[in-house]
């Protein structure tokens, strides 16, 4: 099949006890305190608002969502999206679509919202003025989306955690810019639905260049 036919939460045992350590919940000889429980209910409200996120994605593919459409073009209308904010930032995004056969098969909605989350994040963890490059090309039946950067770019430790729920990149001891949240994770989801994959390169101090691959469809 081209896409899962449900999300996986993921919500392991493991994620469970990240949390509750997080949030320092205290016991008490095996009882919680009241603030014990209070922070158990946000979790819950919070993992609950995770589940009817990804549901809905679920249920947007499974209502039959799917089309098939350029990526070239795709890629044009996140430009679109950003391109007003780019220009007040004095920056430029550069486009080289080598990609003869971009055609791909899926919900182009949540593409272009993947599209946009890295472009954004292009822009916001940018010291400078936000230089961007996006090419494509084909290997074999699947198109590759290369989108550079020139921003503060990210160390191997991070990179390493940039894909999952709710991690946000500190600057010394200050979150000075919003959390990625579920934007990054999103993003990675999207993308193993239509059975593709995405990756990170960055240096730190000289920007990041993330890659997607997708299945096209054959002409």
């Amino acid at each position: 099949m081209l896409f899962r036919s449900a999300i996986d939460i993921d919500i392991e045992l493991k994620n469970w006890f990240d949390v509750f350590k997080m949030l320092d919940i205290q016991y008490n000889k095996n009882t919680l305190t009241m603030r014990g429980i209070i922070k158990i209910s946000l979790v819950v409200q919070t993992i609950t608002c995770i589940y009817n996120t990804y549901k809905k994605l679920t249920d947007d593919f499974l209502n039959g969502l799917i089309t098939d459409f350029l990526i070239n073009k795709t890629i044009d209308i996140a430009i679109s999206h950003v391109s007003l904010i780019v220009e007040n930032n004095n920056g430029n995004i550069i486009t080289e679509k080598d990609a003869d056969n971009s055609t791909v098969i899926g919900n182009e909605t949540h593409l272009i919202n993947v599209m946009v989350n890295i472009l954004d994040n292009a822009i916001k963890y940018n010291d400078n003025s936000p230089e961007i490059f996006i090419k494509t090309l084909n290997i074999g039946s699947r198109v590759l989306i290369e989108i550079k950067d020139n921003g503060i770019g990210m160390s191997k430790a991070v990179q390493s955690k940039i894909f999952e729920k709710f991690y946000r990149k500190q600057t010394g001891d200050l979150h000075d810019v919003k959390g990625h949240g579920l934007g990054l994770a999103y993003v990675k989801k999207i993308i193993a639905f239509h059975n593709g994959n995405i990756t990170v390169d960055s240096v730190v101090g000289k920007g990041s260049k993330f890659t997607i691959q997708l299945n096209t469809l054959t002409k």
